[in-house]
């Protein structure tokens, strides 16, 4: 029976560094997509009003999901303050882009965006690596 959970919890353990890998570097790639994209001509054309801020909300919400799994150590209040410093970041880039500015509106977009995403980081965090690498739920 040890035996049994014992390749259990290594499986899940796999799994757990899987997601995290997967998530971190879809993480990594979705900032290179606004940072380094977004320099691109036309890139801040590509939605109009009002289809931008639901673009920054759903980015903004997936970052801070990836972010979430990325960095299960992080407490929900650092998760949302990385997400809302990202997307704070991510405005005062575009002051120096040509064709390009920053709004309030779209910072209130990305935070908007960050907290919608919060309970479900919450609901796909049930399930956690603890410090001595055994599979807990936690509550």
């Amino acid at each position: 029976m040890a035996l049994i959970k014992s390749k259990l919890a290594k499986s899940m353990l796999t799994k757990s560094t899987t997601i995290r890998t997967i998530t971190s570097i879809a993480f990594v790639l979705i900032l290179v997509g606004i940072f380094i994209g977004g320099t691109m001509p036309g890139a801040g054309e590509l939605f109009s009003a009002p289809w931008d801020k639901v673009a920054h909300l759903i980015v903004f919400g997936t970052i801070t999901l990836l972010a979430g799994l990325s960095f299960p150590a992080l407490s929900l209040p650092l998760v949302f303050i990385l997400a809302v410093s990202l997307g704070a970041a991510d405005e005062i880039h575009q002051t120096f882009l040509a064709g390009r500015q920053a709004g309030f509106d779209d910072l209130l977009a990305d935070v908007l965006g960050a907290l919608f995403a919060l309970p479900l980081v919450t609901s796909l965090r049930k399930f956690s690596i603890n410090p001595d690498h055994q599979l807990q739920r936690q509550h």
